[in-house]
């Protein structure tokens, strides 16, 4: 069983958004969650070649912890997933290069290959992407790109973003 919680910062008592147990749910990993729209959240099984145990898949649970679609992207062994509520899909990285944007009917579209999706613009229209030390962003009205923004320093890795509304200051 697991449990997703908030602590608030201030004292008092932790909100439990997500408490689960079963099944389908008994090897999920939590180290990645992607929120979605209506409160649904997106979450790898920990199935799949590195753990001997079937495909990998992403669960969508519903606003109450449950299962309410297993996806079985066509990407392999799944390195990361992206989401927002107003994002057109779950992009789905696979660790060796294969991506895919699978929109809430199921239906799978190839993304660019070897760049490995992060986190969606608030707006869903932007994807930012790396490709080893590079980072870049793909528009979902440009699909077969990624517009390159420069390299990060080789100690640098990027595990998680957000989108500023606006360029900070003195950039």
């Amino acid at each position: 069983s697991w449990r997703i919680g908030v602590i608030p910062v201030a004292g008092g008592q932790t909100q439990t958004l997500y408490e689960q147990s079963g099944p389908d749910l008994e090897a999920v990993d939590l180290s990645e969650p992607s929120w979605g729209p209506g409160g649904r959240l997106a979450v790898v099984s920990a199935g799949g070649p590195r753990n001997g145990v079937g495909t990998p898949e992403v669960l969508i649970l519903n606003a109450s912890g449950q299962v309410e679609t297993k996806v079985h992207p066509k990407v392999g062994e799944i390195g990361r997933i992206a989401w927002n509520s107003n994002a057109p899909g779950i992009a789905v990285g696979g660790v060796r290069g294969k991506n895919e944007l699978i929109n809430v009917n199921g239906q799978e579209t190839p993304l660019v290959s070897d760049w490995a999706p992060i986190c969606w613009s608030p707006s869903g229209a932007d994807l930012l992407m790396t490709r080893g030390l590079q980072v870049g962003v793909w528009h979902v009205d440009t699909p077969n790109q990624v517009e390159q923004l420069g390299t990060m320093p080789s100690t640098m890795m990027i595990n998680d973003c957000s989108w500023l509304a606006a360029p900070a200051a003195g950039a």
